[in-house]
């Protein structure tokens, strides 16, 4: 009888199963690693790039900077990271491919970028078409109602937002603009009601409010001329801050309108806004002066003057208030395409 349990023999006693066949795995080549250092290089640097750096290595010590420091540092990692997170995904399950990470990750930066360019470009053009708009407006009238041709909420894109800040400014500037009219006791929207009517020149002397609209007149754009250029970069910088623009885009921006050539005190359409008021107030002045020798026509609706020599004078003096009139309208639309000419050069470089 067999002895229990059986005796395993020595051969069966050495089999060892076979493993399961696995490709052999090539080395990295020193070329493919550079390449892969390099590429996360460039994604470090390219979220580095959209961060604000003034912010991030500010010294100031507030409480408000380190949080901005923070802020910022957070967004230029997270740009840096998430195309390398987000390449992972597709590629961390084989050994194969885990090599191609760091350059799918650029390649994804770049589409990223590409994305934000466009949706800045769109927010840039929206917002300079408003900017045409408010300027025409602007430019129709000594004192126009541009209304509120700028988004209330501010864009996206950093360039947009610049716009945008220069948009609210110029809405806010006819409030302005009344508020030193009123300083001079005068409205710039709207003239005195008498002014150029048969009547007023038949008795002059009967309308005061004619000489003192005019002297105001005269006082609020030396005032506009003195104040305007400081009020609307304050604005404006006001605005950017409101928006979101980081500090290293915002200095920037108040040191380019700081620098900026373009000086409303010195705009030719105000000379000629002066040079009217001077002739409104000589042309007042003179009727005033000879209103004993002039009368009203009720049937003919004129002013019927006494002396021929007064009725030339007065007519010379009136051509002297129109010929100034259509000088300043010529220089406001001068203004117009220097302003439109500015905006276009403005809208190539911010794209």
């Amino acid at each position: 009888m067999a002895p229990y349990p059986p005796v395993r023999t020595a051969a069966a006693a050495t089999y060892v199963p076979r493993p399961p066949y696995t490709a052999p795995v090539r080395p990295t080549s020193p070329l493919m690693r550079a390449g892969q250092v390099l590429a996360v290089l460039f994604c470090l640097a390219g979220g580095f790039l959209g961060a604000d750096w003034d912010a991030i290595i500010s010294k100031g010590g507030s409480i408000e900077e380190a949080r901005a420091g923070g802020e910022a540092l957070g967004y230029a990692m997270g740009l840096a990271i998430s195309p390398l997170l987000f390449s992972a995904l597709f590629l961390a399950w084989s050994r194969k491919t885990r090599r191609y990470i760091p350059f799918l990750g650029v390649a994804f930066m770049f589409m990223s970028a590409a994305g934000r360019a466009g949706e800045s470009r769109e927010e840039v053009d929206r917002e300079l078409s408003q900017t045409r708009g408010i300027a025409n407006a602007f430019m129709d009238s000594a004192g126009p109602n541009v209304g509120d041709g700028s988004s209330s909420a501010p864009p996206e894109s950093q360039a947009a937002k610049l716009v945008w800040a220069m948009n609210r400014a110029l809405t806010e500037a006819p409030e302005y603009m009344r508020e030193v009219g009123g300083r001079h006791g005068i409205d710039p929207d709207s003239l005195p009601a008498a002014w150029g009517t048969s009547r007023y020149m038949a008795g002059a002397t009967s309308h005061p409010e004619v000489e003192r609209y005019w002297q105001g007149y005269q006082a609020y754009l030396a005032d506009f001329r003195e104040g305007f250029v400081d009020w609307l970069k304050s604005r404006a910088e006001a605005h950017a801050r409101e928006a979101g623009v980081r500090s290293g885009a915002l200095r920037a921006y108040v040191e380019g309108m700081n620098r900026s050539d373009v000086d409303v005190a010195q705009m030719e359409s105000l000379a000629w806004a002066d040079s009217t008021a001077s002739a409104a107030l000589a042309f007042h002045r003179f009727l005033v002066s000879v209103d004993a020798r002039v009368s009203y026509d009720a049937e003919q609706n004129m002013a019927m003057f006494d002396r021929e020599a007064d009725l030339e004078r007065a007519n010379a003096l009136q051509r002297r208030v129109e010929n100034a009139v259509e000088k300043l309208n010529r220089a406001r639309q001068a203004e117009r395409r220097r302003g439109m000419q500015k905006l276009d050069s403005l809208a190539v470089h911010l794209k």
